[in-house]
């Protein structure tokens, strides 16, 4: 018997494009919320208006910048 685990929220890194997106609109589609990173703050913006039905946060941050991540994670 298979188990279904379905997180509460879900934080995706580069959540603007290819894989990232995709995985953005999956775990959107079973209701998670959603920690949405990017470095592109219009792509992250366009994406975050494509999922209106979804709670989420958005993190503007180049992740190999400790102070960007800091900062960012600290406004959510």
């Amino acid at each position: 018997m298979y188990q279904t685990y379905q997180p509460k929220t879900v934080m995706i890194t580069g959540a603007t494009s290819g894989f990232g997106t995709a995985i953005a609109q999956r775990f959107a589609a079973i209701g998670c919320s959603l920690i949405l990173h990017g470095r592109n703050k219009e792509k992250l913006e366009a994406l975050s208006a494509d999922l209106p039905d979804v709670p989420k946060h958005l993190l503007l941050a180049d992740l190999s910048e400790p102070k960007q991540i800091d900062d960012g994670v600290g406004a959510i």
